[in-house]
């Protein structure tokens, strides 16, 4: 899956001279929360986003440092401080370090470029020129669009248990020990030790997700759980099972 496929290709962005309250209203009346800036070729220049806009004088939100910190700080950063709060144009309070990605990028990245920069969107370039932009409400929209196995699938038994055991044995993180899982009338049965509580869950959900699997019976234990009571209810169990 990459970007292009789940980009907003749309995109309303404004141009630098944009007025700081007429940049809020587009905001709002487009329920958005940043919009791009933009120079007249079409080339990204800059982002204005909700952030940018918080600290302003107009609402008395901008930054007022006592008159001992200020005699700390640079003056430079006090100067900056000011033109944010009082600019009346975007291209003074808009943000110039921009994390871009192209159309081609997999979905995957963004997801670390949202995590690594702690950012909603990002803007998509094609040769340079904004072609969309994507954010993590486009990612929630492609969750809602998955399928859920279908358990109207009936493989057999042993299929089923084959394949629990190699997509387990596929992840590098299951280290379950003297695993014995079995699959009977559909339900899959797991017993044995695992490592901790998450790979016992983990296990859990990759049973979950095999299409034809249609109930799950978790016995298995953590490494310093006793087992004895979930290894002497095994037999009885499978006994009373369909």
């Amino acid at each position: 899956m990459i970007v292009r496929d789940f980009m907003v290709k749309t995109v309303m962005a404004v141009a630098p001279n944009t007025t700081v309250p007429e940049a809020a209203r587009i905001m709002l009346a487009n329920r958005v929360s940043a919009l791009p800036v933009t120079g007249p070729a079409g080339e990204l220049i800059g982002i204005v986003s909700e952030r940018d806009l918080m600290r302003r004088a107009e609402i008395g939100t901008d930054k007022h440092s006592p008159w001992w910190l200020r005699s700390l700080v640079d003056r430079s950063d006090l100067a900056a401080a000011y033109t944010k709060a009082h600019a009346l144009h975007v291209r003074d309070v808009m943000t110039r370090e921009v994390t871009t990605v192209e159309e081609e990028t997999p979905l995957d990245e963004i997801v670390d470029l949202f995590e690594r920069h702690n950012i909603k969107r990002l803007p998509v370039l094609a040769r340079g020129k904004l072609t969309g932009i994507i954010s993590r409400f486009d990612l929630l929209r492609v969750v809602a669009t998955i399928a859920l196995p279908d358990r109207a699938i009936r493989p057999s038994d042993r299929d089923l248990k084959q394949q629990l055991l190699a997509t387990l044995k596929a992840e590098g993180w299951w280290r379950g020990r003297d695993a014995d899982i079995l699959v009977q009338g559909g339900t899959a049965y797991l017993w044995g030790i695992v490592s901790s509580q998450q790979e016992r869950e983990a296990a859990r959900v990759i049973a979950e997700r095999i299409p034809g699997i249609r109930g799950i019976k978790n016995h298995m234990a953590v490494a310093a759980e006793p087992t004895s009571a979930a290894a002497s209810g095994r037999e009885a169990e499978l006994e009373r099972s369909p």
